[in-house]
């Protein structure tokens, strides 16, 4: 009988082993794996870039002010972090607890995503990442609803300060002011 039991235990930990052994080879795999995905990527975004560089390298290309391409940089990542902020903000309104890190992460990766054609890709990121890190699906929607709705009003109001800053300080027509803001809008969306 103890013979049984000792035999029983020796298989049971060599079938452990050998599964450790296959999770261990899957992992390795897997890291493997996106090591040839990036070298692949890099290697193709290289080429891409060498091919433009190469189109434009007979004109000189000149940026016109530093300070303002580095005021743009510096607004560009300060609008970022505050549309986590506000989306973070969102969530704990509606129950949630969320670290600013893990706000940061969901709404950025979800707004890097805005480059994929189509409009739809930044909300499913933001679902998706949202209910990978443990919230509730109804709690991420209605937050991203919010985080929409207060983007549009701060820019209908940023367009309004601008447009009366137009047409106090450059005596503008009110209608060249809707007509510019039109086109913008058309721009933008």
């Amino acid at each position: 009988m103890n013979l049984f039991i000792g035999y029983q235990r020796l298989y049971k930990s060599r079938y452990l082993l050998n599964k450790a052994r296959n999770n261990d080879e899957k992992k390795l795999l897997k890291q493997i794996a996106v090591v040839i995905a990036v070298i692949v990527i890099g290697i193709f975004f290289f080429r891409a870039s060498y091919t433009i560089i190469n189109q434009f390298s007979h004109q000189k290309i000149k940026v016109y002010s530093y300070p303002y391409l580095m005021g743009a940089v510096a607004l560009t990542t300060v609008s970022f972090f505050l549309s986590s902020l506000i989306w973070r903000a969102a969530m704990i309104y509606l129950g949630e607890k969320v670290s600013v890190r893990d706000g940061f992460r969901v709404v950025s990766l979800s707004l890097a995503s805005r480059y994929i054609p189509g409009g739809v890709w930044p909300i499913f990121t933001q679902l998706y990442l949202s209910q990978k890190k443990g919230f509730s699906k109804q709690s991420t929607l209605t937050a991203i609803m919010l985080q929409s709705g207060t983007a549009i009003i701060s820019g209908l109001l940023l367009g309004a300060v601008i447009g009366a800053s137009l047409i106090i300080f450059f005596k503008l027509h009110p209608a060249f002011v809707v007509i510019i803001a039109g086109i913008l809008a058309l721009f933008i969306l």
